[in-house]
């Protein structure tokens, strides 16, 4: 777990300092294609409810989202580790919900079961 903070604090400090380009920079080129695939598989997992209520788990500035919004869903929460990241997902108008949380897999514990018909990270 030691190393896991470690890791998280490391990460946050690294998203800190890009927040503002990020998206820019993972979406220069088309090379960054994990989001895109995410929701898609999301979707067909859901198999089309677009009602269906999301979780984006380590969502960053919310470029899963993004991609689930432009499938029609429009009921997704967004949670991550660091604050700066998640201000940029706020401005993009992407989650209905933001949680600031420790970036550990046991977040999920703290919510109560069937909250979310999808939880997704990538």
């Amino acid at each position: 777990k030691q190393w896991y903070q470690r890791r998280v604090r490391g990460q946050q400090q690294l998203y800190s300092k890009f927040s503002k380009s990020f998206n820019m920079i993972m979406k220069e080129g088309d090379l960054y294609m994990g989001p895109k695939i995410n929701a898609e598989e999301a979707h067909r997992i859901l198999q089309g409810r677009t009602n269906a209520k999301i979780l984006d788990f380590g969502a960053g500035t919310g470029l899963v989202g993004e991609e689930l919004k432009k499938l029609g869903y429009s009921d997704i929460d967004g949670t991550d580790c660091n604050e700066d990241i998640m201000q940029v997902a706020k401005e993009n108008g992407v989650f209905q919900r933001i949680y600031i949380t420790s970036g550990l897999p046991s977040d999920l514990d703290m919510l109560p079961d069937n909250t979310y018909d999808l939880i997704t990270s990538c």
